[in-house]
């Protein structure tokens, strides 16, 4: 392991010789490695905390080659996709979707999908859409999880996944969507004022009717709790947020349903909330509330009115006291 040429660990979960002839190891404390056979030598690919664009995680469970050749890895970390070109990963994990970080395997269907078996339950990845549709034992698993262990196929595409309690087995073709859209709603709105003797909460109920709300400079901590109105496994309804005025880019909450902003500066901000139903359709409209942050008495506009009184008073006194001086030492040189 000294040898940044040699190979990362002795603790080998999985190989695979990609189309190219490459053999790629997967490790379960080393990361990844890619093997060159004309030169006998190791190239390491490992988790860096300080890059993003790293391997997610030094525990490796799978190696899957996609039909376009891209290499996706099962971690303990989530899916990583393996860009050839860069050396970089792009990394999924459960804020975009997944049920579970710890993935043991990948499998590809007919149509492209990857499903993977995680520790809380299954996942269908389309990595067209990018996006995350997870079964559980509400839709029929024998298993709440799934351990180390390859799935497989057969010639007519089912698959067979096995976990604790037995295979599952299915045929990607015959589950069915939900293909409902579900409106999506802010339901609870709380924001806090600080007493002496801490937080105080105060509930505004009334949101159906709102799409905009205002809170005083001491009252901006405040949370949202929002829904998807989807019914079917509804503890599988996704959602993402955007603060316009603060973040550009959305935000994936995985299944976290509530959000709580602290210390926002004044000024206008909208909310954009989107969710999904339990088979990641999404309502990409959503819900929006304006907010409006006022700023403290001594930044209103008023005040503003009065430092510039203040400064011009002062201004003028100081120069009304520089005319008497002069006015004074002339009339003493007289």
């Amino acid at each position: 392991p000294n040898n940044p040429l040699s190979l990362s660990s002795d603790r080998i979960s999985f190989i695979h010789e990609d189309r190219a002839g490459t053999l790629w190891i997967a490790t379960w404390d080393g990361g990844l490695n890619r093997f060159d056979r004309e030169e006998e030598r190791f190239t390491r690919f490992m988790h860096d905390p300080n890059d993003p664009a790293s391997l997610s995680s030094n525990i490796l469970w799978h190696i899957h080659e996609d039909r376009a050749g891209a290499l996706w890895i099962a971690t303990s970390g989530g899916l990583n996709k393996f860009e050839r070109n860069s050396g970089r990963f792009m990394v999924y994990t459960e804020a975009d979707g997944l049920p579970e970080n710890i993935i043991f395997a990948t499998l590809e269907d007919d149509r492209g999908r990857l499903w993977l078996s995680t520790s809380n339950g299954l996942s269908c990845f389309d990595p067209r859409g990018e996006h995350f549709r997870n079964f559980s034992v509400n839709d029929g698993l024998e298993n709440t999880g799934y351990s180390f262990g390859a799935p497989c196929a057969s010639r007519n595409g089912e698959i067979y996944m096995v976990g604790s309690m037995g295979i599952d087995c299915f045929h990607p073709e015959s589950i069915r969507n939900n293909s409902d859209i579900p409106p999506v709603y802010i339901t609870r709105l709380t924001h806090y004022i600080r007493s002496e003797n801490g937080d105080t909460a105060l509930v505004d109920n009334e949101l159906s009717d709102k799409d905009r709300v205002a809170f005083a400079y001491a009252s901006r901590n405040f949370s949202v709790d929002f829904a998807a109105l989807n019914f079917r496994d509804p503890q599988q309804n996704q959602y993402a947020y955007q603060l316009e005025g603060a973040e550009e880019e959305w935000v994936h909450l995985g299944t976290r349903h509530s959000l709580t902003f602290t210390n926002l500066a004044p000024g206008s901000y909208t909310l954009r909330i989107k969710g999904s139903n339990n088979d990641g359709i999404w309502n990409e409209a959503g819900t929006s509330l304006k907010i409006t942050i006022l700023p403290p008495w001594w930044r209103t506009g008023w005040m503003y009115a009065l430092y510039l009184l203040l400064a011009i008073a002062l201004i003028y006194g100081i120069r009304r006291y520089e005319l008497n001086r002069q006015r004074l030492k002339y009339d003493l040189e007289l």
